[in-house]
């Protein structure tokens, strides 16, 4: 487990961002998870607006019936690409 952090720790210093896949995050990256607010706010969206975007974003995961996260690599990742303009099949 140190083993890890240490790796965690070196490659955040370096300042390269973790590998993505369809948003998201590869094992053992910072796979924190954001509630709809958060996603909300960081967004500048309502959150029946994120509800209703949910299901295009493949950084989404419904975790029970009731119960919505975001992968926080995923978003900062969407974010990204749009503002590159790289609109990919997420769009939202």
């Amino acid at each position: 487990m140190l083993a890890l952090l240490d790796g965690d720790q070196a490659r955040s210093s370096q300042g390269t961002a973790p590998q993505v896949a369809n948003g998201v995050p590869e094992i053992g990256e910072a796979n924190e998870l954001l509630t709809v607010p958060q996603v909300a706010a960081r967004l500048g969206l309502s959150e029946k607006a994120i509800y209703g975007r949910a299901k295009k974003w493949s950084f989404a995961v419904k975790l029970s019936h009731r119960v919505l996260r975001f992968y926080r690599v995923g978003l900062e990742q969407w974010v990204a690409d749009r503002a590159l303009g790289n609109n990919r099949n997420d769009q939202g």
